[in-house]
């Protein structure tokens, strides 16, 4: 059995002015495509798709069967109702059921699609894609069964290469406590699958332990990727979870605590409705200035797919929540559909967050930052930002001397920055909406330090209102949470997200 998940459609209503029926009135769209055959020929089977629905705000989320013929021709139809709006569908299907052959495939179409907001039946082809074959690299043993891998890794060495071939399932947490130790693919389309009870599947516990090329299916665990280093039993850091296809489980898609100088690169999320993404966060007793004892610093989050096909439930955290570092880089990330925010920060410095393609977001899609802590002295640059909900970015809580820069904003174009901010920088986006409010003090002398708004001109304005002031309240209720708000095993394992 294979498991095949498939791309993210994203469906942005355009030519809305143009609509003049009834508010309420349906609005129609039909997606259909042909399933492509396994190598014997069979057919994918039980195909679901899960379709959330905007205007940005107010998600819903509907599942329908896909109706297949026995030649794998597939077609999906559903019913949009409510007022004509900016909003955005996203349509995610998970076609479960290969009977033979390798794992994968992607529903492929149009890069930027847009539909019509009319009454009128639209329809969208897409084909599914099989993925391409993934190339594993020698191995010292190779494993086929949960006895085979607990033995293997057992028997380790520092430096050993442990290669999976098939799908094995797993009725345990994984631990990898060798240092240097690889587990990656033997075969292509290999991987872990978590049965019940498991509660986060892969969990290295030494230095520099990779995890690549893998499928691993987490969706009934809290993480299908838990690494901790707090320095007394468990010292995982400069850890690497590269080009793997990974699905998210209830609390996050990857979960990293202390861990300095991580690789997460290269690898495709989904979530269901996780209550985060990938969260990397710091470690230990917090200092009065906001440092732990463990940082992250110089973890890189680079090249990822991170979709969320339905909201995520923590309003601080987003499809990337990064807090307690500096040196940090993420970089050229795709963070799609409704996460609470696609990438949120906090108590970070020094650091840059660029090239990110960030759309659909419930709240914010740069939020710096959330849940306790600032975001000082960080590059904020050439990000596309589409969509979210109620800002595209929203500075506040000391957040000082960032740059904003060159981003580029669609259909929310809305940025503020709180009064708890100072001596920011944007620039380069000439069709922001600004909300200026900022007047704090970020170097201490006693005088409040400005904002810098440059470039600003066409529909974009700078400056503070009695409606900014209003929205940007509404903002701090969206996403003002204690530092503690959950995590994976609850408080008997000592293991909060933050």
């Amino acid at each position: 059995m294979r498991h095949a998940t498939i791309l993210v459609a994203i469906l942005a209503f355009n030519d809305c002015p143009s609509f003049t029926g009834p508010e309420e009135e349906e609005r129609r769209i039909q997606v259909q495509g042909t399933v492509i055959a396994a190598d014997d020929g069979s057919l994918i089977a039980g195909a679901s798709v899960q379709v959330s629905e905007g205007p940005f705000i107010g998600w819903v989320t509907k599942h329908t069967q896909v109706q297949t013929n026995n030649q794998g021709d597939y077609s999906l139809s559903f019913i949009k109702t409510g007022a004509c709006d900016e909003g955005k569908f996203f349509i995610a299907a998970s076609a479960q059921g290969f009977q033979l052959g390798e794992f994968g495939g992607l529903l492929v179409g149009p890069d930027d699609l847009r539909v019509r907001c009319t009454d009128e039946l639209q329809t969208i082809d897409f084909q599914l894609e099989r993925a391409a074959e993934v190339e594993c690299d020698e191995t010292d043993v190779v494993v086929s069964d949960e006895a085979s891998l607990l033995a293997a890794l057992s028997a380790a060495e520092p430096g050993d290469v442990i290669g999976i071939d098939g799908l094995i399932a797993i009725t345990d947490d994984i631990f990898i406590d060798t240092e240097e130790l690889t587990l990656t693919c033997a075969t292509s389309g290999s991987g872990l699958v978590a049965q019940p009870g498991v509660d986060d599947m892969v969990r290295p516990t030494a230095k520099g332990v990779r995890v690549e090329r893998l499928i691993l299916a987490g969706a009934s665990t809290n993480s299908p990727y838990l690494a901790i280093n707090d320095g007394v039993t468990t010292f995982a850091e400069e850890v690497r979870l590269s080009n793997n296809i990974i699905t998210c489980g209830r609390e996050t898609c990857a979960f990293l605590i202390g861990v300095a100088g991580a690789r997460i690169e290269g690898n495709r999320f989904e979530s269901g409705g996780s209550e985060t993404g990938v969260h990397i966060q710091g470690q230990g007793p917090r200092a009065p200035d906001g440092s732990r004892p463990r940082p992250i610093d110089g973890t890189r989050v680079r090249d990822n797919t991170i979709i969320a096909t339905a909201p995520s439930s923590v309003r601080a955290f987003g499809g990337i929540r990064i807090r307690d570092g500096a040196d940090l880089v993420v970089k050229n990330n795709d963070v799609l559909g409704p996460w609470a925010n696609s990438i949120a920060v906090a108590n970070v410095s020094e650091s840059d967050f660029d090239g990110n393609r960030l759309e659909g977001a419930i709240n914010v899609g740069i939020a710096a930052s959330t849940g306790g802590g600032n975001a000082r002295d960080n590059s904020f640059e050439d990000n596309s930002i589409v969509g979210a909900g109620l800002a595209a970015i929203f500075a506040r809580r000391e957040a000082c001397r960032n740059l904003f820069q060159g981003n580029e904003l669609q259909f929310n174009l809305l940025v503020i920055f709180d009064v708890t901010t100072g001596a920011n920088t944007l620039k380069g986006t000439p069709n922001a909406v600004v909300i200026d409010d900022g007047n704090f003090d970020c170097d201490g002398d006693g005088v409040a330090d400005p904002n810098i708004i440059l470039d600003i001109g066409g529909s974009g304005y700078s400056g503070s209102t009695a409606a900014a002031s209003v929205l940007s309240a509404q903002l701090l209720r969206e996403l003002s949470l204690s530092d503690t708000v959950g995590g994976p095993g609850g408080e008997a394992k000592a293991v909060v997200l933050q």
